[in-house]
């Protein structure tokens, strides 16, 4: 079956789900339909649609709206639903019950939204500041403020983007999602790494066009692994299904479908960062406690330590503890906290400021 452009073909059975004497629309739950087929053609792409009558109802027409689409390389995935939450870009792959995905794309919404408003409020002060074109730390605290605010808006743009149901598209945004999540890991890891020279190499210590090569490595190196990833396996990226229990997929967003990408370009790559700046942390903290005079409240202390704790991306490490009874807990502790960084950091640069 053919539509009037001759450009869409019935390729699938027909499935109908009727209730007696009742207009079923704007479901909370959605009823997901998994279609399994052979492996389809590259210049076939399938999309989820319904019969749409007419008010006569003498005729009608194919309709997608409402209806989102998520394939892998043998089944299509039909749902009324389309819904997604922070924890996924770093979290296990583990199905989650439908009504946690929907309390945890409501949190990611409201604390993605915080964040950019309050990275765009750190930006403009910093490029207002007198101290940015001297201080080596609000440069670097500059950069990952860009990346972190990258980060949000690609990914709250990310929903929107998918429902075009686009390859292309969907491809492209989720190479940018990619992009900004290395970059943030990166200028995490140059903020402990800054760490460490003003801590450990406090004297003598000069480098030349110092910010122009952490820029460099802040930058260049999340652009190198993307790069490499759509020269090696390009089709890493597209649409990915986010599992919920009832063994149906039920969301999906553009973004890494490969496990094995994202594992090792991910979770690995934040795991090497992540032991890196929890020992810098670890001795900043000590030595705050050696030099620590009886007149220093220590309560300044420890929001010093808070402070480096949110720019050093440490609470990403809840990521790990994604197993087993931790998992529930883990999943809106991460979103709740990391999608509020961006919100940190203004409150960590408002105190610097006094």
């Amino acid at each position: 079956l053919q539509d009037e452009n001759n450009s869409k073909i019935l390729n699938e059975n027909v499935i109908g789900i009727s209730v007696e004497d009742a207009d079923i629309d704007d479901l909370s739950d959605p009823v997901a339909i998994t279609f399994h087929h052979d492996q389809l053609p590259r210049n076939e792409t399938p999309i989820c649609v319904y019969w749409e009558l007419d008010k006569n109802d003498t005729a009608g027409r194919w309709n997608s709206t409402g209806c989102y689409t998520s394939k892998t390389q043998n089944e299509t995935i039909c749902s009324c639903n389309h819904l997604t939450y922070f924890a996924v870009l770093l979290g296990s792959r583990t199905a989650i019950d439908a009504a946690v995905l929907t309390s945890l794309t409501y949190i990611t919404y409201v604390g993605c939204s915080i964040t950019v408003f309050s990275l765009l409020i750190v930006l403009i002060l910093s490029f207002l500041s007198r101290n940015l074109h001297s201080d080596y730390s609000s440069k670097i605290h500059v950069h990952l403020a860009a990346a972190l605010l990258l980060l949000n808006l690609s990914f709250l743009l990310n929903e929107w983007l998918t429902s075009f149901q686009n390859d292309g598209l969907c491809k492209a945004i989720a190479v940018i999602l990619h992009f900004s999540l290395l970059s943030t890991f990166t200028w995490m890891g140059i903020e402990g790494f800054h760490l460490y020279m003003l801590l450990v190499k406090v004297y003598n210590t000069y480098v030349r066009h110092y910010i122009v090569k952490l820029g460099i490595v802040g930058w260049g190196l999340p652009v190198s692994l993307v790069s490499l990833i759509l020269i090696i396996k390009k089709e890493a990226y597209g649409f990915y299904a986010i599992q919920t229990e009832g063994s149906y997929k039920n969301a999906s967003m553009c973004w890494i479908t490969d496990p094995t990408v994202h594992y090792v370009t991910n979770v690995g790559y934040f795991g090497c960062i992540f032991v890196s700046n929890t020992i810098i942390l670890v001795i900043m903290a000590l030595k705050l406690l050696n030099l620590t005079s009886a007149n220093r409240p220590r309560w300044k202390d420890a929001c010093m330590i808070l402070g480096f704790t949110s720019l050093l991306g440490i609470t990403w490490g809840l990521a790990f503890f994604s197993f087993g009874s931790l998992l529930l807990p883990q999943l809106y502790l991460f979103t709740i906290i990391n999608s509020l960084q961006g919100f940190f950091v203004l409150l960590w640069y408002c105190a610097l400021r006094r």
